[in-house]
This record gives structure tokens, sequence and C-alpha cells, in this order.
């Protein structure tokens, strides 16, 4: 990994250190490569604020046709942006980039959010190294 690469995922994860409530019970997705955690709208907009200082960009419906082409990608195989959503990002190099995703629930009450890597369509990657620092930095144990 590289020094810009650890720099993004360094800045997210003391983001999320330093915003998220210590009882937030992160889990691991490895399907999807990502750290998952439930949190409360009330909880979730401390961590808005940590995160607009910290990511280079913080994309929502009303702004998604901004973004680069790899974020567009990535959106649409999500599923798009709806209201409510955010996706805050930080590039990594070669189109890479880390992010957070956030999205509420019907309820109302509660909020998912999800800490990964996004790499740029058709490169081959070893993820796992950066898989196992968002492990690591969230205290999350092996499966």
């Amino acid at each position: 990994m590289d020094d810009a690469a650890f720099q993004s995922l360094a800045g997210l994860g003391r983001a999320i250190g330093t915003s998220a409530p210590e009882h937030a019970e992160w889990k691991w997705d490895g399907s999807a490569g990502v750290a998952i955690a439930v949190l409360t709208v009330e909880e979730v907009s401390r961590l808005y604020s940590a995160l607009a200082e910290t990511c280079e960009n913080d994309w929502t419906v009303d702004n998604v046709g901004d973004c680069t082409e790899d974020v567009g990608i990535m959106i649409r195989e999500m599923g798009d942006l709806r209201p409510g959503q955010h996706l805050f990002c930080s590039g990594m190099g070669a189109g890479d980039f880390v992010y957070l995703a956030v999205w509420p629930w019907n309820d109302q009450l509660h909020v998912s959010v999800r800490f990964g890597v996004y790499y740029a369509t058709g490169r081959h990657v070893d993820s796992a190294v950066h898989h196992g620092v968002i492990r690591r930095g969230l205290g999350i144990g092996e499966d």
C-alpha cells in the first residue's frame, strides 16, 4: 500500500474513531468487503461533520452528476443514490478511493454506515491489505 492510500484510509478511520459512538458495533461483510455499523440518526450527525472535514467529496442526489467516472460506476453498482443518502470519498490514486456510505433506513430512526475501498474498474489489486487495515482500525476480529 502506498502512502497516499494509507493516508486516505487512516484519515477516514480517524474521523470515524473520533466521531462514531463508542458503542457502535462494527461487523465485517466479507461478500462486499466492507465494515458495517448501524447508528441512529442522532448519532450519525456528529459523524457527518467529521467526514465533511476529512473527505474530499460528499456525494448526494443533489451533486452526484458532478462525480468522477469511477465514483459514478460504483454508485450505479450500488443502485444509485437516493434522497438522504451520502457517499463520502477520498482518492487513493489510480482511480481507487476509500469511502463511507450512509444509507438511512425507512424507519427514519436508523442508518447503515459502510466503510470500504472501491477499486477502479478493471484493476486487479490485492484487497486483503486494505481490508486488514479497516478491520484492525475498527477492532473487527476474523470471521
